[in-house]
């Protein structure tokens, strides 16, 4: 995976922001590296840790447009993802 995220943000020159569920946790270590912002999943409150995005919600619904859609937080300043 560390090889991959390097090619993709060399080939860039931006730092990937990474969607994190708790089923990646595990599985990825690169998911641990404070260097890339992170788009963490967390439908039962505010995540505690660092995060750029925040998904609360998975099903909301907003005017204009149909059907459901999943609602999101930034953190614009932990956004800057120049490589």
């Amino acid at each position: 995976m560390a090889a991959f995220l390097a090619a993709v943000e060399a080939a860039w020159q931006r730092r990937v922001l990474l969607y994190v569920g708790a089923d990646w946790q595990g599985r990825y270590p690169v998911v641990d590296e404070p260097s890339r912002p992170r788009w963490k999943v967390s439908f039962f409150g505010r995540p505690d840790e660092s995060w750029a995005v925040w998904q609360l919600h998975g099903f909301a619904r907003v005017d204009g447009i149909d059907g459901r859609v999943d609602l999101d937080v930034a953190r614009l300043h932990r956004l800057d993802r120049t490589a």
